[in-house]
């Protein structure tokens, strides 16, 4: 499903913080947005699943857009992971993941058996089903990145935001976690700090420098020294993976200066 973004702004306490962004995914895409601290990711995805309202412009799920949807009808268009859930309710494992399944459901019927089977299966699916009986709550990092993710594809919807999913994550899982994302085949828009990760698993990325849009296109031609210069500040050689031609950047030791690394 397309996730079409025109021209948007969002102004939070009086400061701008997204200004002017457009940005076309087609289904079955996998975005990476990336950019330093404080350059409006998270704000941008919170805009998508609705959290944040724009000050103008416009989102649209296939095109529909999501200001003239309900909560429940935007909730089964887009699956939402991020790192935050409140931990004050002792849910066990497959509780959260049956969170997934609220919008589908109506009034205080409970999990249906299809709720339930899909939960299970799901978990399964991502080398969680083990945990499915203890509390969230006592989880290590990396297992409950595993309920979050169970709990965004339960909720089957044709598009997945994730909001820096790999953070706190060993080198193997956050492969792993990434590699499960991206064999699901959905419309995905992931706030991203490792550029590498984006370089191996997105279709294309977009830089994002002080809420604007600084680049989009492919990882090839996007994560160029140059830019990487200019949005990150450092320096850094971009390499081509001997076994899957991928760019790989190699970063400096070295502050960068005006005198940006050529590529090599």
């Amino acid at each position: 499903m397309r996730v079409h973004i025109e021209d948007l702004t969002v102004t939070l306490d009086g400061k701008r913080v997204v200004h002017g962004v457009n940005l076309d995914v087609q289904p079955g895409r996998f975005i990476g947005l990336l950019g330093p601290n404080g350059s409006g990711k998270s704000s941008l995805l919170r805009t998508v699943y609705r959290v944040h309202k724009p000050s103008s412009g416009t989102v649209r799920i296939d095109g529909l857009d999501l200001r003239d949807l309900s909560a429940r009808e935007t909730a089964r268009l887009v699956a939402v992971m991020t790192q935050e859930l409140a931990q004050d309710f002792p849910l066990t494992a497959l509780e959260v993941a049956l969170l997934g399944r609220v919008p589908h459901q109506r009034g205080f019927g409970g999990d249906s058996r299809y709720d339930l089977d899909l939960a299970h299966d799901t978990l399964e699916s991502v080398g969680a089903g083990h945990l499915k009986g203890r509390l969230f709550a006592a989880l290590s990092g990396g297992e409950k990145q595993r309920i979050l993710l169970a709990r965004a594809l339960v909720q089957e919807t044709p598009v997945l935001i994730l909001d820096e999913p790999t953070n706190h994550l060993d080198i193997g899982f956050q492969l792993e976690l990434m590699t499960m994302i991206r064999e699901r085949g959905l419309t995905t828009i992931a706030a991203l700090h490792d550029l590498n990760l984006a370089a191996t698993f997105c279709d294309d990325v977009v830089v994002l420098n002080d809420g604007g849009v600084a680049a989009s296109g492919t990882p090839h031609n996007v994560l160029t020294p140059e830019l990487i210069s200019d949005v990150f500040g450092v320096a850094a050689h971009t390499l081509i993976h001997p076994s899957d031609g991928r760019p790989v950047i190699a970063f400096s030791t070295q502050q960068c200066t005006a005198q940006v690394t050529s590529h090599t």
